[in-house]
């Protein structure tokens, strides 16, 4: 073993590939910095790699066949005693090479030890701030510390980040086509949904992670905001019937690319992409996919280029229609888009599910008194939005691949029909099975009023998991809370959601609910002379402290807005004390084709048990009893000048 390692000394070998070994790490650590400055593709770091891996068998080969003398290289055993370097400058040679490995070393050591937690992420996050000239970001978005301890945080049900998480962000769109933003953002969602198939894989929901689409934060802070270990990213080139796509996969505590590759496919292959990039992914997350898993992956996207990118333009319309567009004619442009997916892949479940939206708002904001000959202002009669909503619903119901997704679908699907047979047990099938990501679409507005305001809070809690940015999430929470009394909690929700998305409407009135809940009248009357209240808050606060000429003074305003919507005038109607007029307005609303649907969304809203008198209004009672619903529901708040709840005698609810 000496006669080698004398033989390998002798002959070089150790003194070149140290200094190989400190040469090849320098080119690294050079790359890392110049690649992304320059915006060359991720790959250069990988051919280089590649090639300096390749090189150092071939200079230890080298090294051991010929000998660098200060005359130049000769063969090994050729150069004369007087033509090789003297000892002590060869012994200085091996000085300079030990101590660059063992710098080099130790960089290594303290790069994946001291500098690897969250400790690095939030100065590279500070950093990168100053560099790309948005200050006043972190404040903005606002978050926990990663290592918080939920058994003594003041915010609630946010653990540790898991390792397994991850974000993609919006693919950056690189060409300036008509429809290049929609193809990149298709090509993300594709990615999101794949990825999501993936059971050990915490992903980002497409809102939250699209939160961040133009604008210029950095990625530990992207990170840090959504709660995720792991950020995707990437840009998209399109040139007629080809496509060129770069996408990466970075480390958020120190920034590290763990996997990077740039296609260039025709746009017929770019689904293959998608998949490539989701299973890369996961591969590179330690998750090992098997043949079933990569199927799924397969089956849950829409798997047409101008289906998902018809689904991006009918998202833009329907963002917008609940935006400041008007909202049954955006919706209508938003469904003709949603037509042409469903038209080239029938399988796919949120279309369907967007698409209902419109005949919901139809037949729920202007409530059709007119029965059979109420027609919308798109043209659409009653009746034939009855008839869209159960066949969208149906189609979501069939579509869908997730088993939880499938119930949540269902139980709408009940909610918002004749009939609610089997609605209560499938509401808590429902709750109890939904993981973080399922879409809710009414369960936590009318799980609280019926009896699931825990099983509403816990589910709410888990999907602020994946959806971190989604401002009804918590919003929902806090009025779970408030349901239960827990009026700390629905206030701490509400200042969660503020310091990540900055004050809104409704939260301020949950908040103002919560305080007049807990009786701290003061600090609800501090917090509405502060802000310029409009809607029903401005009749439930005088209304909650029996100043009865506020209240009505108060209501007669709301009353005078003619677009103001009957299940907002009914609770309003109700905690001001007249009890005739909420009754006269639950008997109209009731024989309307949704009318126990908009009773229930009333009742959530007014927090004061039952807003009406329940013989008033037989079909709500009948289909109350078809799903063994309790009734009334709890009242949170004390409403001095609300008539008392006059549930049926005997009737069990």
């Amino acid at each position: 073993m000496n006669n080698i390692f004398k033989e390998l000394q002798q002959r070089k070998v150790i003194r070149v590939g140290g200094a190989y070994l400190v040469a090849g790490w320098i080119v690294m650590q050079v790359l890392e910095v110049m690649v992304p400055a320059l915006h060359l593709p991720a790959s250069v770091n990988t051919i280089a790699a590649v090639i300096l891996l390749a090189g150092f068998p071939i200079a230890v080969l080298l090294s051991w066949v010929f000998e660098i003398t200060p005359e130049g290289i000769k063969l090994d055993g050729k150069a004369a005693p007087g033509e090789r370097f003297s000892a002590e400058t060869r012994k200085k040679m091996d000085y300079i090479i030990y101590g660059g490995l063992a710098v080099v070393l130790v960089l290594i050591i303290a790069q994946n030890t001291f500098l690897s937690g969250d400790g690095q992420a939030e100065m590279t996050a500070e950093e990168s701030d100053a560099d790309n000239g948005i200050e006043g970001t972190r404040a903005e978005l606002a978050d926990l510390p990663a290592d918080v301890d939920l058994a003594e945080a003041p915010k609630l049900g946010l653990p540790p980040i898991p390792e397994k998480s991850v974000a993609v962000l919006p693919f950056a769109t690189r060409s300036a086509g008509t429809d290049d933003g929609y193809f990149a953002d298709g090509l993300s969602e594709e990615i999101i949904v794949a990825l999501t198939a993936v059971p050990d894989l915490l992903v980002t929901a497409r809102g939250s992670a699209f939160f961040f689409k133009g604008k210029n934060v950095a990625l530990p802070e992207v990170a840090r905001t959504l709660r995720v270990a792991h950020i995707v990213d990437g840009s998209v080139r399109r040139d007629g019937n080809r496509a060129r796509i770069t996408a990466q996969l970075v480390r958020a505590s120190d920034g590290f690319t763990l996997w990077s590759e740039t296609y260039d496919r025709k746009l017929d292959d770019v689904f293959a992409v998608q998949i490539n990039i989701a299973e890369n992914v996961a591969k590179a997350l330690g998750i090992i996919l098997d043949d079933e898993l990569r199927n799924l992956m397969l089956d849950v996207g829409i798997g047409d280029v101008d289906a998902f990118i018809a689904y991006q333009r009918g998202l833009d319309f329907y963002a917008r229609a609940h935006g400041d567009d008007p909202l049954q004619p955006t919706l209508v442009s938003a469904n003709a888009e949603f037509d042409i997916v469903v038209a080239n892949n029938s399988d796919f479940s949120q279309a369907y599910l967007r698409q209902a939206d419109l005949y919901a708002h139809i037949l729920m904001d202007k409530v059709p008194f007119q029965g059979e000959l109420f027609v919308s202002e798109v043209g659409i009669s009653a009746k034939e939005a009855l008839d869209h909503i159960g066949a969208d619903l149906d189609a979501a119901f069939h579509a869908e691949h997730d088993i939880d997704q499938k119930l949540m679908i269902q139980a709408n699907r009940i909610f918002l029909s004749p009939n609610w047979s089997g609605l209560g047990s499938t509401m808590d099938k429902a709750l109890s099975q939904a993981h973080g990501c399922t879409s809710d679409l009414w369960m936590s507005d009318i799980g609280p009023i019926f009896g699931r305001a825990e099983e509403t809070l816990e589910w709410n809690k888990s999907r602020m998991h994946c959806d971190r940015l989604d401002a009804a999430i918590r919003t929902f929470a806090a009025f779970s809370a408030v349901m239960l009394g827990r009026h700390d909690e629905a206030l701490q929700y509400i200042q969660d959601q503020e310091d990540l998305l900055g004050p809104r409407e409704r939260d301020t009135t949950l908040q103002l609910q919560a305080l007049l809940a807990a009786k701290r009248y003061d600090e609800a009357n501090m917090l509405y002379d502060s802000i310029e209240p409009s809607g029903m808050i401005t009749v439930q606060v005088p209304a909650a402290q029996g100043r009865q000429e506020d209240a009505d003074t108060a209501l007669q305003k709301m009353l005078a807005d003619e677009d103001l919507a009957v299940w907002v005038e009914l609770p309003v109607v109700a905690v001001s004390g007249d009890l005739e007029e909420a009754n006269r307005l639950a008997a109209a609303i009731d024989v309307t084709p949704l009318g126990p649907a908009i009773l229930s969304a009333a009742t959530s809203l007014c927090l004061c048990g039952s807003p009406f008198d329940l013989q008033k209004t037989p079909n709500f009672k009948r289909q109350l009893e078809q799903a063994d619903l309790p009734w009334p529901p709890p009242s949170p708040i004390d409403w001095p000048l609300k008539k008392p709840d006059a549930a049926l005698p005997g009737s069990g609810h």
